[in-house]
């Protein structure tokens, strides 16, 4: 049976507020087509659902690169945004496999 391997990294998460807007970076390594979804904690592990109100390097047909961009406009998904501020970036490959057995 062959061995089917997808390696994708996601590293150097950093965000800067601008204006009303949040800009997170980040870097993506691999060499497929990914899907990528966001979530924001204010708290421990409170990473509820992924945040809507985006714009930029997110969605699905990411590929690799240095200093990709995600725009959050917070005040519209979010009334206010208080504590320690958080980001997870979640990646998955979009070419879909199902293997039986």
């Amino acid at each position: 049976m062959p061995l089917l391997s997808f390696s994708q990294e996601v590293e150097n998460i950093r965000f800067e507020q601008e204006g009303k807007m949040i800009n997170i970076y980040y870097n993506l390594s691999g060499t497929e087509s990914y899907d990528v979804i966001i979530y924001c904690s204010t708290g421990e592990n409170d990473w509820g659902t992924p945040l809507q109100m985006v714009t930029g390097a997110i969605g699905a047909g990411q590929t690799a690169g240095i200093d990709k961009e995600i725009i959050w406009d917070v005040l519209t998904e979010r009334e206010k945004l208080t504590g320690e501020v958080r980001f997870k970036i979640e990646v998955i490959n979009a070419l879909s496999i199902s293997l039986r057995y």
